[in-house]
């Protein structure tokens, strides 16, 4: 059996397991427990992870999920906790009510992808990105499939010939629009992530150091989706920074142990708030 259907058989056995009509009545153990290699978001993350991974980050990608470390935690930042349980504040009080909205999400998302909505997906803001478009690729009408299995911008820019300022649901379009006529989508995913690999790019370093940037001012930055630098950063790399083209790839680094993000610069570099000769793409 060649890996290709070796992948098929898996994702033909994680839609036996959790048909799009189990989703409504799952329950939050159903959704996600710690140790369980059968919960839904085990599934989504790990046993499916060569059909397109949305491996890192932290397990609040998925709003709520069972804890492996039970040491004692406060709830602070719009994250919350309870012995047993964390959550995204905004969804609930407690995890069995954030679990409640998070199962309609799914349910939601799994709909919009069995329509072939990519629209809809798109303004679907209520998961993340790339957890979103992972659960909407297993959902999809297999026969007449509109998602590849890639849920970062930058591959699919790279391929289709576009900036990863565009949206997911663009991306997808103009991808799948090159998929030749009979190719399973999983192939197509093969190449389209194997044109990514071996395209010839440059990728700058970008440091938020830790003597230079606070740790909520590395935080806010992050979240902001925002690269920050001194134009006069030395060795040249304060004008590396300002001249690097819109749609290059960066790294970013958090001091010489951390790397929270590979990204593109999507705009060119203007002031920032942080004081004189710091800029900001």
């Amino acid at each position: 059996m060649s890996d290709f259907q070796k992948q098929y058989a898996l994702w033909d056995e994680f839609l036996s397991v959790w048909p799009a009509s189990r989703l409504a009545t799952m329950t939050l153990d159903d959704y996600s427990q710690a140790g369980s290699k059968d919960s839904f978001t085990y599934w989504i993350e790990s046993r499916l992870d060569e059909l397109g991974s949305i491996w890192g980050g932290s397990a609040f990608k998925f709003g709520v999920f069972s804890r492996k470390n039970l040491e004692a935690r406060e709830s602070a930042d719009n994250r919350s906790y309870s012995d047993a349980h964390g959550w995204y504040s905004s969804l609930g009080a407690t995890a069995e009510e954030a679990f409640e909205n998070v199962r309609g999400y799914v349910v939601q998302v799994a709909a919009l992808a069995a329509n072939g909505d990519l629209d809809g997906i798109e303004a679907f803001d209520h998961l993340g990105e790339a957890t979103k478009w992972k659960i909407a690729f297993h959902y999809q009408n297999r026969q007449a499939p509109v998602i590849v299995d890639i849920f970062k911008r930058a591959p699919l820019a790279v391929f289709t010939g576009g900036t990863a300022s565009q949206t997911m649901a663009a991306l997808q379009k103009a991808a799948l629009a090159q998929r030749p006529e009979g190719l399973g989508i999983l192939e197509f995913g093969r190449q389209v992530w194997e044109a990514w690999s071996q395209k010839n790019l440059a990728i700058w370093k970008l440091s938020h150091g830790l003597n230079d940037f606070s740790a909520d001012e590395r935080k806010h930055y992050l979240q902001a989706d925002l690269g920050v630098m001194h134009g006069e950063t030395a060795k040249g790399q304060g004008k590396d920074f300002q001249e690097a083209p819109v749609g290059d790839l960066f790294y970013l680094c958090h001091g010489n142990d951390s790397l929270p993000l590979v990204g593109q610069f999507i705009s060119a570099p203007e002031p920032c708030a942080k004081g004189d000769g710091w800029l900001q793409r």
